[in-house]
């Protein structure tokens, strides 16, 4: 009897070490986030990640609401983008300078190489930390329920973006969404995530 409590207690032990260590050592899953200064380092320190998301965009008619996963890791990049009404959708696979575009509905694929102005993303978290670094006056500031970092976009191909807001909640220091907006400072598109690992 002694002996099953023993190693009933072991095994408890264990998963709760596990847990412990999943929670707070594994890089990604939980950050701390007190300041300003820390919200800024750690955008700035974010290379890949895997995410999913709700991307709402907004035009002079209507909106338009989509699915989003993301996947980055070192050179290697992919992206889908599914409507809310389908299954199928757009997959975006960015393999260094060559650019892999599928449309799942049609069975279309085409691959582009040596296109570098294709090959940027603006959709990307990865997008709004190369806006934010180009940046010349870097703005964060903070509110009761989030640190917010600003972002000029100057190399967009769409000339009517003019600023990104980055969104951090204070309280679980998760990256909550993104806001994009023109020139006229209306919002035209909206990132939610669902789920963001930091790999």
């Amino acid at each position: 009897m002694k002996r099953k409590i023993f190693i009933f207690c072991v095994i408890f032990l264990c998963v709760f070490l596990c847990f412990l260590g999943y929670k707070f050592f594994i890089t990604g899953n939980t950050k701390n986030i007190e300041s300003t200064v820390q919200a800024d380092e750690y955008i700035l320190n974010i290379k890949n990640y895997n995410i999913e998301a709700r991307v709402t965009v907004w035009s002079n008619k209507n909106s338009n609401t989509y699915n989003l996963r993301q996947y980055k890791k070192d050179g290697y990049q992919k992206q889908e983008i599914i409507s809310d009404n389908m299954d199928q959708g757009i997959i975006i696979e960015n393999k260094g300078n060559e650019l892999v575009v599928k449309n799942t509905k049609i069975g279309l694929e085409k691959v582009f190489e040596d296109f570098e102005e294709i090959t940027s993303n603006s959709l990307g978290l990865d997008s709004f930390i190369e806006d934010y670094k180009q940046t010349e006056e870097k703005k964060v500031t903070e509110d009761e329920k989030y640190y917010m970092l600003f972002a000029d976009v100057k190399k967009s191909r769409n000339i009517y973006i003019k600023t990104k807001i980055l969104y951090i909640n204070k309280q679980n220091g998760e990256i909550e969404k993104i806001e994009v907006k023109d020139v006229n400072n209306n919002r035209i598109m909206l990132i939610e995530y669902i789920s963001l690992e930091i790999l």
